[in-house]
């Protein structure tokens, strides 16, 4: 298994492993709605503390280039440039530093596309890149690995893909990686943790709906299949990743039912655990992002009734209890994430003569070190009380 090449989580007390007796409350708000029409099907990225929001469909054939942006800190929505390519729907997005990424979708004359573009909030600007040199595509799959986009699966209105490709934006070049070890798939959900992507859901080319899942390590070029989702085989599902979870909900069945249930998947457990039923009304096609210690942001989406919502809502991790951190060490991108840290936190680091290497005050429940200059070999992390040991290689 190439998790334990990569991940190494030693204890040095007696804890339970990652909190099997833990309670994680997820708290869901409403947020303030984006100011313009309801649509499905649209995109999010988020850019710092704010979410960028657009594209999609307002219905019948209105395809949107209007893009919004909603600032955390004031809870307010402002427009911002237009896209100045077709406007489109089914595109995947992603966040590569602090510029956004749109690649793909369908056209309003039902054109599939493979055209990619990047967003700088800096200069309030839409630039065209290198095109994804396959087959043009919606309802594809897409995650960011170590500032690398990686794009696959999807469909166009003759066949049903599986391939994958990865973007560098430093060279705008595109390479081919290894295709899925599946069956050709679409409307699946995505995300990224710990330098490892996650696919899972949607149908496969033969109309099944699926509730597999999969594990792509950008090292060995490979995927991996992981736990099955618990709840009903879906797509227009909708996920992300947040504070070392995945968090996967939403979506349609196989009985045409749209769902409001809401999953938070463990990589390191290998489990899935039922969030509590979000305020929002059933739906499929929502458009979501992620801002870390603010929580995962989910907008938009079509109803049971087939109403096109214009509605925000986020949802976050509140508390932990009893306290105890997670702590996974990423060994390619050479960082040690501390999750789950009960709040106040003092956070020290200790070599094996029992120096201090590091000590910061966590102002929230999630915290990064960078270890890339460090020497290899033991070391003691204390999260106030708690201490727990792990070896870097």
């Amino acid at each position: 298994m190439t998790l334990i090449r990569h991940l190494t989580i030693i204890f040095f007390l007696s804890f339970p492993l990652f909190g099997d007796s833990q309670t994680i409350d997820w708290e869901w708000k409403s947020l303030v709605n984006y100011p313009d029409l309801g649509r499905d099907d649209a995109i999010a990225f988020s850019i710092a503390d704010t979410i960028y929001f657009g594209s999609g469909n307002h219905g019948g054939f209105s395809q949107s280039n209007i893009f919004y942006k909603y600032s955390t800190s004031t809870n307010t929505w402002a427009l911002i440039a237009p896209f100045p390519g077709v406007a489109r729907q089914y595109s995947v997005a992603a966040t590569i530093g602090n510029k956004g990424y749109l690649c793909g979708g369908i056209d309003r004359f039902n054109n599939p596309l493979n055209d990619l573009w990047e967003y700088d909030p800096t200069t309030n600007t839409w630039a065209q890149l290198a095109k994804l040199p396959a087959a043009p595509r919606w309802q594809a799959a897409s995650f960011v690995l170590n500032n690398e986009l990686y794009v696959g699966s999807g469909r166009s209105w003759e066949e049903i893909y599986k391939d994958f490709w990865c973007y560098n934006p430093k060279q705008d070049e595109w390479r081919q990686v290894s295709d899925l070890p599946k069956l050709p798939c679409y409307e699946t959900v995505s995300f990224e943790l710990f330098d490892f992507g996650y696919l899972g859901l949607g149908r496969d080319c033969t109309g099944v709906y699926l509730n597999d899942f999969w594990k792509y390590n950008p090292l060995e070029d490979d995927w991996n299949q992981e736990i099955d989702f618990p709840a009903d085989a879906r797509y227009y599902a909708k996920a992300e990743a947040y504070n070392g979870f995945g968090i996967v909900g939403s979506g349609q069945n196989e009985a045409g039912l749209m769902l409001n249930d809401f999953w938070a998947f463990d990589p390191i457990q290998k489990a899935w655990t039922e969030i509590p039923v979000p305020p929002m009304s059933k739906r499929k096609g929502l458009a979501s992002a992620t801002i870390p210690f603010h929580g995962v942001f989910f907008i938009a989406g079509i109803d049971e009734s087939f109403n096109r919502r214009n509605e925000m809502y986020r949802l976050n991790i509140i508390s932990t209890a009893p306290v105890s951190f997670r702590m996974i060490y990423s060994q390619p991108s050479a960082i040690i994430y501390l999750t789950e840290i009960g709040m106040p936190a003092n956070v020290q680091v200790f070599d094996v003569n029992g120096r201090i290497i590091y000590e910061s005050t966590a102002i929230d429940s999630y915290i990064y070190m960078d270890v890339a200059g460090w020497t290899k070999g033991l070391y003691l992390v204390r999260v106030n009380n708690e201490v727990k040991k792990i070896i870097l290689y």
